[in-house]
C-alpha cells in the first residue's frame, strides 16, 4: 500500500521485450555478435516481460480499483541472466550463441565517471546501475495476476513477435 493521498498505481516490469527500447535493441546487437561484450553476464537474473503483456498490465490496473495503492512486480515465469537471453535472441535470429565477455563490476565502477561523460548520463547512474548488477530483480508477479489475470508469452515468444515486427 502506498502511504500518499495522490491515487496511484506503480508498475514495475522486469525486462521489456520490445524493439525501440535500449535494452532489447542492445540485446539484439550482441546477439549478433560473434563476440558479446555483457556487463552482467549470468548475474543478476530477471523476469522479462513482453511489450504487450506489459501494456494490458498498465491499462487494466487504471480500471480495477482493487489496484489502486499498490506496488506491482509485472514480468513472465522465466528468470534469465543476460547471457541466457543473448542466447535465445541469436538462435530465434538463426545464429550462433557468440562468445561472452563480461566486464568486470570493479572495472566498471572505477570508469563510472568517464561513462557517464561518455554518454550523457547523470552524474552517479553508472553507480547505480554497477550496484543493481549485485542483487536478482526476480520479485512475484503473482499479485497482479490476481486481479489482472492473463497467460504471458514467455522471453522467447516475446522476443519472436518483436524480432517479426522489426
Amino acid at each position: 500500500m502506498l502511504n500518499s493521498d495522490v491515487d496511484a498505481t506503480v508498475i514495475r516490469p522486469g525486462n521489456i521485450v520490445g524493439v525501440g527500447g535500449r535494452g532489447f535493441d542492445t540485446i539484439m546487437s550482441q546477439a549478433k555478435r560473434r563476440i558479446a561484450i555483457t556487463l552482467s553476464g549470468n548475474r543478476p537474473k530477471m523476469r522479462t516481460i513482453a511489450l504487450d503483456d506489459l501494456i494490458y498490465y498498465l491499462g487494466g490496473v487504471l480500471d480495477d480499483p482493487r489496484a489502486s495503492q499498490q506496488c506491482y512486480d509485472v514480468g513472465n515465469d522465466d528468470v534469465l541472466a543476460v547471457n541466457q537471453i543473448i542466447d535465445i535472441v541469436a538462435e530465434i535470429l538463426g545464429r550462433g550463441h557468440p562468445v561472452k565477455i563480461q566486464v568486470p563490476h570493479a572495472l566498471l565502477g572505477t570508469f563510472a565517471p568517464l561513462i557517464e561523460r561518455m554518454s550523457k548520463l547523470p552524474t552517479g547512474a553508472m553507480e547505480g546501475f554497477v550496484d543493481s548488477l549485485k542483487t536478482d530483480p526476480v520479485d512475484d508477479p503473482m499479485p497482479i495476476r490476481a486481479i489482472l489475470p492473463r497467460p504471458l508469452l514467455s522471453f522467447r515468444q516475446a522476443a519472436e513477435r518483436a524480432l517479426v515486427v522489426k
